[in-house]
C-alpha cells in the first residue's frame, strides 16, 4: 500500500462534486502526458464505505438501498471514499437496463452488479483528490489488488495502441463506450476542471425527422418492419446552416398538429425530466453520427446531425 495511506476518520463527506470529462473527438497522443481508461456504460458513483453510502453524479443516495450486495463489497475495503462506474453484466456484456432492476430481478436473470472503479479520492484521514492521477491509481491498485465479486478495479493503460483497441466496434458490442483520457498529472477537481477527456465510439445512420423541439433540436425516428414510425432518439442542436436548409423543408403536420411527450428517457437517463415535440411531415432523411449507448432500438444520448441525404426518402429506410 502506498506510504501516504493510514488509518484515521474519513475526511471526504457526501455530496462530492464530481470529476467529468469534456467530449474530444479523437484520442489525445501527446507522449507521457496522458493515460486511458475505458469508457463503461453504466451509472457514475461515488462510494462511502464508513457511511455505508453510493452517492449518483447528482448527489442523490438512492442507490444505495437498490444495491446491496455492492455495499457490502465496498465496506471490506476500510474507510475510503471511491469514484467509479456501477455495471450491470449479463452475459459477457454491459447492459444499461438492467440497472433499473432490483436484487431479486438481478438474481432471477443472472446479472451481476459490479461497481468499477477508478478514483481513490480519500483513504482515512487522508484527502487524496490534490494528488496527481498516477499517485492516486497506485494506491488503488494496492487497495483492490484482489478483486471482489461486486467491487473491482477499472483496466488502465499509457499505451495509445491499447487504447485504441477499446474504441474498436467489438468493444462496443460488450459495452465498452469508448475511452477516458486523464492527465497523468491531474487532480481530482469538480467538473471539467481535472482536464479528462471522453472518446466515444460513434458511426453514423440515416434517420428521418419526425419532429422539432424548439428552434434547433430534432426528433429522429426510424420505420418499424410494418412501416410505422419509431422514435430513435434527439439530437444535439444543429448547426445553424443546417438550421437554414432545414427550415426550407419541414412543414407541421396538419393531422398530428398537436405536441407530443416523449418520456424523458428519449433524451437522457431513466428519470429525466418529460420532453414534448411538435411532429412534422416526415419528408426529410438526414444522416446522424451515433454511439453505442442504445437499447431497444433507442439512443439513450442525443446524436449530432451531419447532413441532409438528399438522395433517400424516409420510405427508403424501411427498405435499407
Amino acid at each position: 500500500m502506498s506510504s501516504f495511506l493510514h488509518g484515521g476518520g474519513v475526511t471526504v463527506t457526501p455530496p462530492v462534486q464530481v470529476a467529468t470529462a469534456t467530449s474530444a473527438g479523437v484520442l489525445p497522443t501527446e507522449p507521457g502526458q496522458w493515460a486511458y481508461e475505458p469508457k463503461l456504460d453504466g451509472y457514475r458513483v461515488v462510494g462511502f464505505t464508513a457511511r455505508r453510502l453510493l452517492q449518483s453524479r447528482q448527489g442523490s443516495t438512492a442507490l444505495t438501498d437498490r444495491f446491496p450486495e455492492v455495499v457490502g463489497d465496498l465496506v471490506a475495503l476500510g474507510e475510503v471514499v471511491v469514484d467509479g462506474e456501477l455495471v450491470a453484466l449479463r452475459g459477457g456484456r454491459l447492459t444499461f437496463s438492467d440497472l433499473q432492476s432490483g436484487p431479486a430481478r438481478r438474481a432471477r436473470d443472472q446479472v451481476t452488479a459490479v461497481f468499477v472503479v477508478f478514483d481513490l479520492l480519500a483513504f482515512g484521514d487522508q484527502d487524496l483528490r490534490t494528488r496527481a492521477y498516477l499517485e492516486r491509481r497506485a494506491a488503488l491498485g494496492d487497495l483492490l489488488a484482489q478483486p471482489l465479486p461486486h467491487v473491482q478495479l477499472i483496466e488502465h493503460t499509457m499505451d495509445l495502441q491499447t487504447a485504441g483497441v477499446w474504441m474498436s466496434p467489438d468493444w462496443g458490442e460488450a459495452g465498452i463506450e469508448g475511452v477516458v483520457a486523464k492527465p497523468r498529472a491531474s487532480r481530482y477537481a469538480p467538473g471539467q476542471r481535472s482536464g479528462w477527456l471522453k472518446i466515444r465510439q460513434t458511426h453514423t445512420v440515416d434517420a428521418a425527422v419526425l419532429g422539432v423541439i424548439g428552434a434547433d433540436t430534432l426528433v429522429l425516428g426510424y420505420p418499424d418492419r410494418v412501416g410505422r414510425w419509431r422514435v430513435l432518439g434527439l439530437s444535439l442542436p444543429v448547426t445553424r446552416e443546417l438550421r437554414a436548409e432545414l427550415a426550407a423543408r419541414l412543414r407541421l403536420d396538419d393531422v398530428r398538429s398537436d405536441p407530443v411527450r416523449l418520456p424523458g428517457i428519449a433524451g437522457g437517463l431513466p428519470g429525466s425530466a418529460e420532453v414534448t415535440y411538435q411532429p412534422v411531415l416526415v419528408n426529410t432523411v438526414v444522416e446522424v453520427a451515433v454511439d453505442t449507448a442504445a437499447e431497444y432500438g433507442r439512443q439513450r444520448h442525443r446524436s449530432r446531425v451531419l447532413r441532409i441525404r438528399d438522395d433517400l426518402a424516409p420510405a427508403d429506410l424501411l427498405h435499407g
